[in-house]
């Protein structure tokens, strides 16, 4: 095998590192797109065996959520404070937006939903993230979802790598207290005090864990988590603080 190719979605190192290192293939690559469907293939970058054993060398989990560049000719984008509006400068976060000839020409039944998703001619893809200085894009999750000062897709790749033990991993936030992971034990695993405080050492502060079944995760007809649910679900259990979620753009 020499080329796996992933779209849409962000996509956790553990997952696709092993694929990558099965390979035999000298050069296999792992084509990382970021997209969705209302617009098409937004961003894509590569990932090589190289990628994943130089992060294992420097100790630390790859983050796949550097999406690498605009699609050339296809895609222009530029990252703006969602408050404002105003375009932020290179390596400063914001709400993504794009350019593109392919976005759609509305939803079905919301017409209204459908041109708040306009700012001008720009595209609000409902993402959070930045630019680098080279124009790559940083991708620091969904703007309803982002935490007060980190990425919760980075941590939840970083939990991810160090819990074998866990089948899913999603990070909750909580206002200006430290985030709520919410971990899925695969059948017949546990997670002991210890065990937690050595997987979260060097990481930004996190509550501690909240144990949720795998089969109660809410999940929408293609799988992924409704994170909005979710929080539900663990606030039954913990109370979280109200956090300030953007909705305007999703």
């Amino acid at each position: 095998m020499r080329l796996y190719i992933n779209t849409f979605d962000a996509i956790h190192a553990s997952i696709a590192r092993p694929y990558v290192l099965a390979s035999s293939h000298r050069n296999v690559m792992w084509a990382h797109s970021w997209g969705q469907s209302e617009v098409g293939p937004m961003a894509a970058g590569i990932f090589t065996k190289g990628s994943f054993r130089r992060a294992t060398k420097a100790g630390k989990e790859l983050q796949m959520s550097h999406l690498g560049l605009p699609w050339l000719g296809l895609v222009r984008m530029r990252v703006v404070d969602p408050d404002t509006g105003r375009r932020v400068p290179r390596g400063v976060p914001g709400l993504l937006q794009v350019r593109s000839d392919s976005i759609a020409v509305g939803y079905q039944n919301s017409d209204e939903h459908y041109r708040r998703k306009w700012s001008g001619s720009w595209w609000n893809t409902g993402d959070f993230g930045y630019q680098d200085r080279l124009g790559r894009v940083k991708f620091l999750g969904r703007s309803v979802d982002r935490l007060q000062s980190d990425s919760a897709l980075e941590l939840e790749t970083a939990l991810l790598d160090r819990l074998p033990e866990c089948e899913e991993v999603v990070v909750i936030p909580n206002g200006s207290s430290a985030p709520v992971p919410v971990l899925c034990l695969r059948s017949g695993g546990e997670l002991f005090d210890g065990r937690w405080r050595e997987v979260v050492d060097g990481l930004p502060p996190l509550s501690p864990p909240v144990v949720v079944p795998m089969a109660e995760v809410p999940r929408t007809t293609t799988w992924k988590i409704k994170r909005a649910g979710l929080r539900e679900r663990v606030a039954r259990s913990v109370e979280l603080q109200p956090t300030e979620a953007d909705r305007r753009f999703i």
